[in-house]
């Protein structure tokens, strides 16, 4: 990998990421701050497979509760591709759009989820 390859790498992240902690710096920080709502941190969680009792160990971290747990979460699991599919059936649809560059697989369709996506606006905040 070239010098400037890596350069740009760092400063904008993986074009083409596949793990949970290579997603930019930036849509992160945007993905967790739409996360950290009450009903949504517990959407959240709950797709993901953790319970209410563990939710505590988020919360002492220091981070936010939703970046806490994706760290941990991603761990164990760690894909975008997931991480999108689990947004998806929890309903968290803009959460979902945020990273669907990253995560959406084509050869998969939403329609079996319950809705299709390509009938849902994007907002540009």
């Amino acid at each position: 990998m070239s010098t400037e390859t890596y350069r740009n790498m760092s400063l904008y992240g993986n074009p083409y990421p596949e793990q949970i902690h290579e997603i930019p710096l930036n849509l992160m920080n945007k993905l967790c701050k739409s996360l950290d709502f009450e009903d949504k941190k517990d959407k959240l969680a709950r797709a993901l497979g953790y319970e209410r009792s563990q939710f505590r160990q988020f919360e002492r971290h220091g981070l936010s509760f939703s970046r806490s747990l994706l760290q941990d979460w991603s761990c164990r699991r760690g894909s975008i591709k997931v991480l999108y599919t689990e947004l998806v059936r929890a309903k968290l649809i803009e959460e979902a759009l945020m990273i669907q560059p990253y995560g959406w697989d084509k050869e998969t369709s939403t329609e079996d989820l319950g809705f299709d996506l390509k009938y849902l606006v994007v907002r540009d905040d």
